[in-house]
């Protein structure tokens, strides 16, 4: 439900701290940022997405050019980091093919995110609008309330009262 100029928010709340977090996790943290305009894609067509999805985009973004540049997490890039200014540019340090590599391949995580984003909510129709209708009625969900939709249960009214 909107709120202030966000129109949409999904927090993570981890249940233990986290030093380092694998590339399993961050590919899927990047695929449940990627399922709000997924979900708009789907729903109303590609002619009627809106910007809604603005910051999960950017979240999403930085995490691929992290994963591509500081982190080594990039078969095609290599097992190495790159350094330089903010953003992809040539420099002394960088060749234009390599500029264009690293953003070829930011672009590629972020294309099959999204893709799997969408093979998901096509898998799980049901479930995706039994949490968009929880949502229209209580506007927020934790954990426990999702983990009951997708189970096929109701959400107990003494959670969402209190």
């Amino acid at each position: 439900m909107p709120r202030g100029p966000s129109l949409g928010h999904t927090s993570y709340i981890p249940e233990k701290e986290r030093y380092h977090v694998t590339k399993a996790q961050l590919l899927a943290m990047m695929d449940t940022m990627m399922g709000g305009r997924a979900a708009e894609e789907l729903v109303f067509g590609p002619e009627n997405i809106t910007s809604g999805a603005g910051s999960d985009l950017k979240q999403a973004t930085s995490i691929a050019t992290h994963m591509v540049k500081d982190w080594g997490m990039s078969e095609r890039v290599g097992l190495r980091t790159i350094e330089g200014a903010k953003g992809l540019q040539p420099s002394e340090s960088l060749g234009p093919n390599t500029v264009e590599q690293v953003d070829a391949e930011i672009k590629k995580i972020l294309s099959d995110s999204y893709e799997r984003a969408k093979a998901i909510l096509k898998a799980h129709p049901k479930e995706h609008k039994a949490l968009a209708e929880a949502l229209l009625k209580y506007e927020t969900l934790d954990s426990e309330d999702v983990k009951a939709i997708m189970g096929g249960s109701k959400i107990s009214q003494e959670s969402k009262t209190s």
